[in-house]
């Protein structure tokens, strides 16, 4: 029997056994793993490697059958849960908005004060959000760990 010489598929170099691994190749697939977990926009607050996007798993993981699952952002290296630093902002500012309809219910301002000064209110804040979510689009550090779970 006469034993054929093993090529790797990649670099077709010659292989000593048909189980080796090109030593060339090899290093360059550990580079290039390495360098995926040190690329992305984001930094993850537990492991501190990098992601573009977060995974989003049901939370909580171990619920009953009849219990709700939510989708909640997680990092896709180390799996632990976190929450965005500036979602408390923006639950606050439409809870604004939300009492200054509910304040014009109760006092019965006249439609000239209160629209003027809702939409002022509403121009001011939207400029504060957009400022913000621009903010939050740039900055790496965008993500805290969720205390909650």
């Amino acid at each position: 029997m006469s034993e054929e010489q093993v090529h790797c598929v990649q670099c077709d170099a010659p292989l000593k056994t048909p189980d080796s691994v090109c030593t060339f190749c090899e290093e360059q697939l550990a580079n290039e793993a390495k360098t995926e977990l040190l690329t992305g926009r984001y930094v993850c607050p537990a492991c501190n490697l990098k992601f573009s996007k977060p995974e989003q798993l049901p939370y909580p993981a171990t619920a009953k059958w009849y219990q709700l699952q939510l989708p909640k952002a997680c990092c896709p290296h180390c799996k632990c849960f976190f929450s965005s630093k500036y979602l408390k902002f923006y639950k606050t500012a439409f809870a604004l908005l939300y009492s200054l309809s509910f304040l014009r219910g109760v006092y019965g301002l006249p439609n000239i004060y209160f629209f003027t000064g809702f939409f002022a209110v509403n121009a001011v804040l939207l400029a504060i959000l957009g400022v913000i979510w621009y903010r939050e689009f740039k900055n790496p550090d965008r993500y805290i760990l969720d205390k909650r779970i």
